[in-house]
């Protein structure tokens, strides 16, 4: 028996939504890269869509695009943060056959993504209410945001901070009250360019821990490294850290051992510069 086609009018309101949700905008040229159709089949799913809603969505000329407005309210089954990944090509989809146990701590406000991910685009300002553990008590904060990040289970806002003049991470579920700045001029220094931790790769060489087992340095290497001797990936400064972390590699091999540590850094010195917070400011918000 014939698979039925996909029906990409159902697809096309999905997708619709979920860029909506998680963006705050849908464009026909995105949705044309997404779907694969024509621009005037886009323009009519758009059409569709909108004509379905009476508030929530606003069309902006300056951009040429549907905004979702503070008032935007999604279906009762809206696409979650896992799907507008899936859906718009961020990550691979997941069959029944396919299980994962990473489980999201985040707890991510669409809007609150949204809001961010057209600063980042745009380049627009953003000002929130931001706690730490350092600072618990809510504090203000403007920043100008470049990039979003998903570092181990937490979704993490890459951001020129106007207090302290440096770029930090901050993350999403330590910010309330998201607020775009459009009239706010982004600032000669807020440059993604001039963000050094960003932009600076650094290799990251992985070696088994030193005190496994002959035996077990094989074994290590085998479902690692794909049986070499070591392992060295490319790795954003300002994301080190994260990266570190989240393999559990041991960067001072004589606290941190196994069983516990099977992976270790090799070289820590080459590295040292972005281990350190004032480096990386991986511990902005901790």
């Amino acid at each position: 028996m014939a698979t039925p086609a996909p029906n990409r009018t159902t697809d096309g309101q999905r997708i619709i939504e979920a860029l909506l949700l998680w963006e705050g905008v849908a464009r026909n040229d995105r949705l044309r890269d997404l779907l694969g159709v024509h621009y005037t089949s886009v323009s009519r799913q758009l059409a569709q869509y909108a004509g379905h809603r009476q508030t929530g969505l606003a069309y902006s000329m300056a951009h040429r695009a549907w905004l979702a407005t503070p008032a935007f309210e999604p279906s009762s089954q809206a696409p979650s943060l896992e799907e507008y990944l899936a859906l718009t090509g961020a990550r691979g989809l997941i069959s029944p056959a396919l299980v994962r146990t990473h489980i999201d701590f985040g707890n991510t406000a669409p809007m609150m993504f949204a809001t961010l991910h057209r600063a980042c685009r745009e380049g627009l300002a953003v000002s929130a209410l931001h706690s730490s553990m350092r600072r618990p008590e809510p504090t203000h904060k403007i920043f100008f945001p470049h990039a979003l990040v998903e570092a181990g289970r937490r979704w993490h806002v890459r951001a020129y901070i106007h207090e302290t003049g440096r770029f930090q991470d901050l993350a999403l579920t330590r910010l309330e009250d998201v607020q775009l700045h459009e009239k706010l001029e982004r600032l000669p220094d807020a440059q993604r360019e001039l963000d050094d931790a960003w932009n600076t790769i650094v290799d990251l060489r992985l070696i088994p821990h030193p005190d496994l087992t002959p035996a077990q340095k094989t074994l290590v290497r085998a479902e690692y490294f794909q049986r070499t001797m070591a392992r060295t990936e490319p790795v954003r400064g300002a994301l080190l850290p994260y990266v570190i972390q989240d393999l559990h590699a041991a960067i001072d091999p004589d606290q941190q051992r196994p069983p516990d540590y099977q992976l270790c850094v090799d070289d820590r010195d080459s590295i040292a510069r972005w281990l350190m917070p004032e480096a990386s400011t991986y511990e902005a918000d901790t």
